[in-house]
């Protein structure tokens, strides 16, 4: 991602903890102003400290119903559970065995999709929204991700099968890459593209990936328009999602950012001559490496 890209992810981040202050004004919500968010060319956004951090300091608090929850969608309704239930049974018997992704992963990603949706609605004027709109939360959370290309450099998802094989041979680690692929497509087959026919499949379409807007008419072309929105956001899911306190994934605004690398413990400020440490933090009911700066 270009600068600019990268510049309108940090303005998004900055827009998503302005809201999360407005509808948490009192409790549930809270940031260290320690805390900043920054974008590199190299390796997208970084989180630094501008100041130093005491072990174990809570640097933030997300309120549960700030969270893309995939156990809250599930209990929703009957209809969720159901489609869950679809995705438990069709699974493969060797993901069942090997438990890569659950039925909540994808229920994850099912509303990931619809957040796209609803961002690009709101962005052409077609859906309108109030400023203390829980949904708010969740659009401004989409603007924060990696785009489609990067994921695309990233995510097994996109992996093209006899390139890889060429690679890793034919593999342990190939055979479950193979099983990973086909299962996702199995579940968009069999269980996701019924569900999204019977139900507004233009609620889980985000026409602004470069993948949608490269097919034209997306009425044409509905069913590849879903798969594309669908791959992308399985993808984020599965890189970064965290477990709630059942173990299952949440997408946690802000905290999902963190990807549990020290890597950017090398950013130096300007004319500043620092040490560098790796120590944890606690954010939310985890552990991550975060970067401790003394100026």
């Amino acid at each position: 991602m270009g600068d600019e890209g990268g510049s309108l992810r940090v303005d998004a981040i900055q827009t998503l903890i302005q809201t999360l202050h407005n509808q948490y004004p009192k409790k549930g919500f809270s940031i260290s102003k320690k805390l900043q968010f920054k974008h590199t060319t190299d390796r997208g956004i970084c989180i630094l400290a501008k100041q130093s951090i005491i072990k174990d300091e809570t640097l933030m608090t997300i309120p549960e119903k700030a969270r893309l929850s995939s156990v809250k969608l599930v209990n929703s309704s009957k209809k969720m559970l159901t489609l869950r239930n679809k995705m438990k049974k069709n699974a493969p018997q060797r993901q069942k065995l090997q438990g890569y992704l659950e039925p909540e992963d994808f229920m994850l990603a099912l509303q990931m999709m619809k957040a796209l949706a609803k961002r690009s609605q709101v962005a052409d004027g077609s859906l309108k929204l109030n400023a203390d709109d829980p949904d708010c939360i969740y659009i401004e959370q989409a603007a924060t991700w990696p785009t489609e290309g990067e994921m695309k450099e990233m995510s097994w998802f996109y992996w093209d099968l006899g390139k890889v094989k060429k690679i890793w041979n034919v593999s342990t680690l190939w055979f479950s890459f193979f099983e990973l692929k086909n299962h996702v497509q199995f579940i968009f087959n069999t269980v996701l593209h019924p569900f999204f026919r019977a139900n507004n499949p233009k609620d889980y379409i985000d026409p602004t990936l470069p993948s949608n807007i490269a097919l034209g008419d997306l009425k044409v072309h509905e069913k590849k328009a879903l798969l594309n929105t669908y791959i992308y956001a399985i993808s984020l899911a599965w890189s970064r999602s965290h477990q709630d306190g059942t173990g299952k994934p949440d997408m946690i605004p802000l905290v999902e950012l963190f990807n549990g690398t020290s890597e950017k413990m090398n950013d130096r400020l300007p004319g500043k001559k620092q040490k560098k440490s790796a120590i944890n933090v606690d954010i939310a009911r985890g552990y991550w490496p975060f970067s401790k700066l003394h100026v």
